[in-house]
This record gives structure tokens, sequence and C-alpha cells, in this order.
């Protein structure tokens, strides 16, 4: 599928978890942990994300859609790649 005349492409990664440095291990600056950053928008209450924070799960979110790509495009675009779409909802 294209959007924007470029390719899009979803892969699996290999990895399930991200192992960052060990306490006063050099990094490279290829790692952060921001778990506990004030920046972090799904942690401030109030906030339009706070309400989204929900556990790990097999729900995949999408956002920045452009309006002119439908429902069957995103699905065919996934159904091409292998994956099986259960459910697809659009929310406003």
């Amino acid at each position: 599928m294209k959007t924007w005349g470029k390719q899009i492409r979803v892969t699996l990664s290999k990895h399930q978890t991200v192992q960052l440095p060990k306490e006063g291990q050099p990094d490279a600056g290829l790692t952060k942990d921001y778990s506990n950053s004030p920046l972090h928008r799904f942690k401030k209450p109030g906030s339009k994300n706070y309400q989204n924070i929900y556990p790990p799960s097999a729900t995949l979110h999408l956002s920045n859609i452009p309006p002119t790509v439908d429902e069957e495009q995103i699905k065919e675009a996934f159904t091409q790649a292998g994956a099986v779409v259960k459910a697809f909802k659009f929310f406003p």
C-alpha cells in the first residue's frame, strides 16, 4: 500500500524487550529510559491521552491516517503482509 506516494512497510521485531545498558556502562547514546520522564504524554493525569492507557494487548493502534484512506485499504495492507485482521474500528 502506498500513502503519500511512499510504501508503508510493517514488520515484527525479533526483539521482545529492549536491553538498557547497566548502570555506569557506556551506551553510545543509543538507548534511553523515558518511563519516568515528565514529558511522557500518557502519564499526565487529566490529559486526553491519560484516558488511553491500557495494558499490553494484541491491539494495534494507528494514527495520522489520511482521510482519503479507507478501512478496506488498511485491512488489505495488513492482509498482504500476512497479518490476520480480526476487527477494525475508526475512532473520531
